[in-house]
């Protein structure tokens, strides 16, 4: 599971008005997604690109929550009709109450990496030099540091922005090497902070990423030693 946060920052971001309140991506200023659904904890599907349409910045501007789960069906949340003697989902119900429930939306793919880049990205992934399958987890960086994505925007506007859990779009500029900072990363393309594993659960390395470095690197790691094993 990935989740994407947008936090206004207190006070500040309302001062941006005038450079940014005709941001690239067109939302109506409280319907920026305050939440989005999707799967659950290993592959994903984000609702939507929603790239295309303009949005207003203004000074009550909501925090924004955008949850990516994998294999999550429409039938698996309360909010949306599931059963409760089969599932409960308390939490998520709630943020449906207080935010804002899709109904129609459509996803970009159906297997996790091009998803995620269509979400962040706004671009079909048969765009990029990756026509079919997922992102290995040595691969690098699959989002141009030059491109606007959502967290950018955001982000230009005031937010603080993270992204937490699975991540599954490549770090550094050609094979990844885990024991050295892995860069470019999520914070070059718009996120302030990122703590995640770089693929999946099953996914060779076996570790954890904060920002641009693994979690509990050890000195005498040398390149490659994190690769097809588990340290975690």
């Amino acid at each position: 599971m990935a989740v994407f946060l947008g936090t206004t920052p207190g006070e500040s971001g309302a001062d941006q008005r005038d450079e940014h309140s005709q941001i690239t991506m067109r939302i109506k200023r409280k319907e920026i997604f305050p939440w989005l659904l999707a799967r659950t904890l290993s592959a994903a599907i984000f609702v939507l690109p929603i790239i295309g349409m303009s949005m207003t910045v203004a000074a009550d501007r909501p925090n924004i929550v955008i949850i990516l789960a994998d294999d999550l069906g429409y039938g698996s949340l309360n909010c949306y009709g599931a059963d409760e003697s089969h599932v409960r989902t308390p939490n998520i119900d709630r943020l449906a109450k207080h935010g804002r429930r899709f109904t129609d939306a459509n996803t970009p793919s159906s297997v996790c990496s091009p998803t995620r880049y269509g979400l962040l990205a706004g671009r079909y992934d048969w765009r990029t030099n990756q026509k079919h399958g997922v992102i290995n987890t040595t691969d690098p960086l699959h989002i141009e540091t030059s491109r606007s994505t959502i967290a950018s925007m955001l982000k230009s506007t005031g937010y603080r922005t993270a992204a937490i859990g699975k991540w599954h779009l490549g770090y550094g500029k050609e094979k990844a090497d885990f024991t050295k900072l892995l860069t470019p990363g999520p914070l070059d393309i718009g996120f302030d902070y990122h703590f995640a594993v770089p693929q999946n659960h099953g996914d060779a390395s076996g570790v954890y990423v904060r920002d641009r470095q693994v979690v509990g690197l050890r000195s005498d790691q040398k390149a490659g030693s994190l690769e097809n094993r588990r340290y975690l």
